[in-house]
């Protein structure tokens, strides 16, 4: 502590003579800051945060089956389809000391419909068992539902008395029903009499979704929790209390629970990268405007280590400050994320985040913490150096980079190269992964290469400028061939901001482009019949559209998701993998381009494979996988086809039986439909909440239409773009600035204002064209090498306008980043400018 406080005096003193190079960090760490803070705060809400328990809330705690697969040091998967549980759990449970009451649930599709035959109550309206409002009624007005013809309704669904009638479309078929009683039970629901909501779930003998448990007035809640826990231990259950039981209640909000941790855990690498790259850059100028100061400070005794312990003091002083604005920005940023990520149904409504100063304390010290590393790795040449080296060294900059530094460069941006022509080897999603990610280690072999670089491509222009030529271009060539390292510096963070920007665009264009490709070559739809109203389609659904005249099949879909297990050295892992579940007649309205085996058998216990992906795990048409469904049933279907069109069909093809099977009361998503039909309207109309739309766009099939996640990417990715060229322009004008005294000795031997402009202008042009050129070299290659892979394409897929857009955008910022503070420095009088410190 008191080296620190020795340090904290002469730290502000250097700082308060160099603010120039300090903004540019503070800048820096205020917008890491918020990033930081920003993916934080979603971290934590898909740790801690929790849907508002609504129908369960008279339950002070339930069993449920548990809601995802367990991965070894990993984060568990979410399953996305409720896991039913045994029947019996209910007397065990009721059994225990402390519970008053232990009622089963089940749940299944039910809506009333109006006086016109449509739906008239919200599609999140379900039918339940009457023993689960039983459970929290307050006030019930009638008699409990005593046989399958009679139901109870929630006072909040509707008017009607008990000894009405009202027609309800349960599982979609449309039936009338006499209301026996209303009850004002908490959230909305129909329900059944035990027996038939048994039936009308769906769920095989002796399964249910849940028990919900009410505890003994006077019994402690966490006392009971865990006796309950006790007694189902050897039945593989959750017991959940508190507000945790909201995600059971509701299996959307869990799941995105989960997709906030995956997708905080994704972009924190990236983000961190980023800002250690920018607050590392902008240090870098800040601690070259002092290297006349640490020279001095060498010379009077200072060890290196207080030399770095001096900067590094400094710059976490400056980004003490900037944290705090960054983390206030981040909370702000946070919400209005969250905001959008609801617009386009990547989140609950009803799932709040989760608002607490940890998000902000963690951003805090991880940002403090790189602010260290960097400033001690920017200070760590001159601390070295002898004193009278230093003192040398603070008015010209090191004229040849370490030997070490320029072949580790080039080792990573061949390795970088290499990983980009992944897609020529296998059209497959790691091969695209593989190409868009070669962007980073190419930036950071750049980093480390671009002294050399610059150095050479200056020097060569330098021997072939005229004699006698154009002075402001000869001083323009000759300072950037002397100073290379910080022409250097400036290139690549220019480079970094053109790379990133133009991989981020490109390969989410590419991705589009490649899955468009797939699907309008292998999707044969003319109509999708839809019923998003009344919670699905039904079999029946299907053979009535097939009967109508001039339908030529009609083909269920089911979108769902598997897991595939596997290990990991001694870790089980699981990937969760997107499945698109046919029923009999797939062929019909869609070809995957099959590659091998017979898509015609994919009936029953079958499932087909992209062809890349059964390349990878080493499986083959024939060959029996282990999977898990989206309600934890494990299966082992057989391979009967492999396909090449995975980017438009996913990697993994299963059959509807596959999924009905074993997930209760599934319905149906669509159903596609073959051959031109004019009846099917008049079908739809005859059958409430059934709606018909052209082609597969209803079916979640058609091209053109860039899934939530990609559009979140895009997002995510011009929030960084900003980020970076934010940190760009301000290290560029603190490294202008600190040439106050060159520009003065400049004058004094001669130079005129303008011709110092003219200088400043040349050598921004020629920056920008040396960035520019390695900007694009690193990132449109790559996409090249990724359309010609994918599409057969030499070029980049997505808006060619970008690239030249991207350019005049760099130039824009590189000449303001440097004509502004030069003219700034200009107006100050030579005599006065060349002994001020820079």
């Amino acid at each position: 502590m008191t080296a620190v406080s020795n340090m904290f005096a002469p730290a502000v003193s250097m700082a308060r003579s160099r603010l120039g190079g300090l903004i540019a960090v503070a800048c820096a760490v205020a917008g890491g800051a918020a990033m930081a803070t920003a993916t934080g705060v979603l971290a934590e809400s898909g740790i801690a945060s929790h849907t508002p328990v609504e129908r369960l809330a008279a339950a002070d705690l339930t069993v449920s089956g548990r809601q995802y697969v367990v991965q070894d040091e990993d984060v568990d998967v979410s399953l996305t389809e409720r896991v039913p549980v045994s029947s019996d759990l209910v007397d065990t449970v009721a059994k225990v000391s402390g519970v008053e009451a232990a009622a089963a649930d089940v749940s299944f599709p039910a809506v009333i419909l109006g006086a016109d035959g449509e739906p008239a109550t919200d599609p999140t309206v379900s039918g339940h068992g009457w023993e689960i409002a039983e459970l929290g009624a307050s006030d019930v007005k009638g008699t409990a539902p005593r046989d399958d013809r009679e139901v109870v309704l929630d006072a909040d669904l509707t008017r009607a008395e008990p000894g009405e009638e009202v027609t309800l479309l349960v599982n979609g078929e449309q039936r009338r029903y006499t209301v026996s009683g209303i009850v004002d039970a908490p959230g909305s629901g129909l329900y059944f009499d035990s027996g038939t909501a048994a039936k009308l779930s769906g769920h095989k003998d002796g399964e249910i979704d849940l028990v919900a448990v009410k505890v003994a007035e006077g019994a402690s809640v966490d006392s009971v929790t865990e006796a309950v826990r006790t007694a189902t231990a050897k039945s593989a259950v959750e017991v959940t209390s508190g507000a945790a039981r909201g995600n059971v209640e509701d299996l959307a909000s869990g799941a995105s629970t989960g997709m906030l941790i995956a997708l905080s855990t994704s972009l924190g690498g990236t983000i961190v990268m980023i800002v250690g790259f920018i607050v590392a850059g902008a240090l870098s100028v800040s601690v070259a405007g002092q290297r006349r100061d640490l020279a001095l400070l060498r010379a009077v005794g200072a060890t290196p280590r207080q030399v770095r312990r001096l900067i590094a003091t400094q710059a976490t002083v400056v980004a003490g400050v900037a944290t705090a604005v960054g983390v206030a920005a981040g909370y702000a940023m946070a919400g209005q994320f969250a905001d959008l990520m609801r617009s386009w149904g990547m989140l609950p409504g009803t799932l709040p985040l989760s608002w607490s100063p940890l998000p902000g304390l963690a951003a805090t010290l991880l940002l403090l913490f790189v602010v260290q590393l960097a400033a001690r790795a920017a200070s760590m040449r001159t601390s070295r150096m002898s004193a009278v080296e230093a003192v040398a060294e603070s008015r010209v900059e090191p004229r040849e980079p370490a030997p070490w530094r320029t072949a580790f460069g080039f080792v990573l941006m061949g390795l970088a190269l290499a990983s980009a022509m992944a897609p020529i080897i296998t059209r497959s999603e790691a091969a695209f992964i593989s190409a868009a990610s070669s962007i980073m280690p190419a930036l950071v072999g750049l980093a480390l290469a671009a002294p050399a670089l610059v150095r050479s491509t200056t020097g060569w222009l330098k021997r072939r400028l005229p004699v006698g030529g154009n002075a402001t271009t000869w001083l323009a060539v000759g300072n950037s061939h002397g100073y290379a390292l910080r022409m250097a510096g400036a290139i690549t963070v220019l480079a970094l901001a053109v790379g990133f920007a133009i991989t981020q665009v490109f390969s989410q264009t590419s991705m589009q482009a490649v899955t468009d490709d797939d699907l309008n070559s292998g999707t044969k739809i003319d109509a999708t019949v839809t019923a998003p109203a009344i919670g699905g389609l039904t079999q029946r659904d299907v053979e009535q559209i097939a009967d109508q005249p001039g339908v030529d099949a009609a083909v269920p879909l089911i979108h769902t998701t598997a897991l595939w297990p596997f290990t990991e050295g001694d870790n089980k892992r699981a990937d969760e993998l997107p499945m698109l579940a046919f029923g009999s007649g797939a062929t019909s309205v869609i070809d995957v381009d099959v590659v091998d085996g017979d898509m015609s058998k994919l009936t029953g216990d079958a499932i087909a494979l992209d062809s890349a992906t059964a390349w990878v795990e080493g499986v083959d048409v024939g060959d029996r996988i282990d999977l898990i469904l989206a309600d934890g049933s494990k299966v082992k279907p057989t391979i009967v086809a492999t396909y090449s069109r995975g980017f438009g069909f996913g990697k993994l093809i299963g059959s509807s039986d596959l999924v009905t099977g074993h997930v209760a009361n599934r319905h149906y998503d669509a159903i596609a439909v073959a051959g031109a039909s004019a009846r099917l309207s008049d079908w739809a109309a005859d059958n409430p909440g059934r709606e018909v739309g052209t082609g597969a766009a209803s079916a979640g099939l058609a091209a053109g239409t860039a899934s939530p996640d990609r559009w979140l990417n895009l997002v995510v990715s011009l929030a960084l773009l900003g980020y970076v060229l934010l940190g760009v322009g301000n290290s560029l004008v603190a490294a202008t600035t600190r040439r106050r005294s060159e520009f003065a000795a400049l004058r004094l031997i001669g130079a005129t204002p303008a011709q110092i402009r003219g200088m400043m202008s040349r050598e921004a042009l020629l920056m920008t064209v040396l960035a520019v050129g390695a900007g694009l070299a690193l990132s449109v290659v790559p996409q090249s090498i990724l359309g010609l892979g994918l599409l057969g394409l030499p070029w980049p897929q997505g808006p060619l306008w970008m690239i030249p857009a991207m350019a005049i955008l760099v130039a824009a910022i590189a000449w303001l980043a440097t004509a502004a503070p030069t003219r700034r420095a200009l107006r100050v009088p030579p005599t006065q400018a060349l002994p001020a410190q820079d």
